[in-house]
């Protein structure tokens, strides 16, 4: 099946059941924001989807998926109302960001209605941890709720999270060993079942600035060879956030590292990050001949 971004679709030849791929930036690059587009494709070609988004809470990637079918930032703009109702409690004049300004609670009412009568299958992780249960509830998704997808953000929190619990799993509690057990879970899993899996991946600290840009390569993935040895692709998501041009400072370049199907790698496709509606579009763009990526900024 395709991406929800064209230019990815033909560079990977779409998406594959039964293939795992793994997704690496820096913080704050804009991971979940592009995995969470990527669910609601899923969600509105009528594929089920399990997702464990272990950084926030079930009821935040309720609105967050909502938001999309809003195409409004709903915890964005719920946050601007609260701040501006204690600005105005202070007798000072109301912060105007750049977002649309405002939902209904009839819009959101039927937003989550329809999100509810969606295939999503959302992990409330929070109480839940040990490397078994979270094992566990990856092959209950994959086999008794019979998923086409599950998309797990991220696997250097799930590893992180049960350092102080995992010895209730082969392998000791170092992040490395942790990882590993969790790739090979996901591989067999994958397998035995066919379900596609979508694994979120920090990186390693080193001198790189990968806030400002800089360019990831398959060595920096944190943790363990296994993030590189074991997906089917792998991509690398690089956003320059203190970029002075504010469009380029929201616009997250999608570079394949790895792609077991074709060897084809390199940069895939350019999303830009629209503010005012919480989306991602899709940027036509040029390499010159020094490597620099050439933006068209058209549509934006």
């Amino acid at each position: 099946s395709p991406f929800p971004f064209d230019g990815l679709s033909e560079f990977l030849l779409g998406q594959r059941s039964g293939e795992i791929t793994l997704w690496a930036s820096g913080t704050g690059s804009g991971k979940s924001t592009i995995l969470r587009e990527v669910i609601h494709h899923h969600l509105e070609e009528g594929r089920s989807v399990g997702a464990i988004m272990l950084e926030e809470s079930p009821q935040e990637t309720v609105d967050d998926m909502i938001s999309l079918l809003l195409n409004k930032p709903i915890r964005a703009i719920r946050a601007k109302k609260l701040m501006n109702e204690l600005r105005s409690k202070l007798g000072k004049q109301p912060i105007d960001i750049d977002i649309i300004d405002d939902y209904t609670d009839d819009e959101y009412a039927e937003a989550k209605a329809s999100l509810e009568s969606s295939q999503l299958y959302i992990y409330d992780h929070l109480g839940n941890n040990g490397l078994r249960n979270l094992c566990a509830r990856i092959e209950f998704m994959a086999v008794s709720l019979g998923v086409d997808v599950i998309v797990l953000d991220h696997i250097t929190a799930a590893a992180t999270g049960l350092m102080s619990t995992a010895t209730d799993y082969d392998g000791g509690s170092s992040e490395r060993l942790l990882i590993d057990n969790i790739m090979k879970e996901l591989r067999s899993l994958v397998s035995r079942t066919g379900v596609r899996i979508d694994v979120v991946s920090q990186l390693k600290k080193t001198t790189k600035a990968y806030e400002e840009g800089d360019r990831i390569t398959l060595q920096d993935l944190r943790g363990s060879g296994s993030l590189s040895s074991v997906p089917n692709v792998v991509i690398a998501l690089e956003r320059d956030r203190q970029n002075p041009d504010s469009r380029l400072a929201n616009m997250t370049t999608i570079r394949v590292l790895k792609n077991r199907l074709t060897g084809r790698s390199g940069v895939a496709s350019c999303l830009y990050y629209d503010h005012s509606s919480g989306r991602l579009k899709e940027l036509d763009f040029s390499i010159d001949d020094e490597g620099n990526i050439i933006h068209d900024w058209s549509g934006v």
